[in-house]
């Protein structure tokens, strides 16, 4: 996996790329994480909006699968996705 943070405008916060596993946890425990196609920037004007409205009792798997379903389809996005979470969140 990749090493990729970027920050969210100029005074926002500082994002992480995290494992799936980790997103899992993280999101099993309310917290916010964010959800990107792997090959394209979470920076990037053309990139998907980055935090989705998850509701901490949707089913993890589910909401992966019905994202990469639609937005993960080919080589320039990438089949899978990457996982981001707050950096603060990260070093706890």
């Amino acid at each position: 996996m990749r090493e990729i943070t970027y920050r969210e405008g100029n005074h926002g916060a500082t994002y992480v790329r995290i494992s799936k596993a980790r997103a899992r946890k993280l999101h099993e425990e309310g917290k916010e994480v964010t959800i990107h196609p792997c090959n394209l920037s979470p920076e990037s004007p053309w990139g998907y909006p980055p935090h989705l409205n998850w509701e901490p009792d949707q089913d993890f798997d589910n909401l992966v699968n019905t994202f990469e379903y639609y937005n993960c389809i080919n080589s320039e996005t990438g089949y899978y996705a990457a996982f981001y979470a707050k950096l603060e969140e990260e070093q706890k």
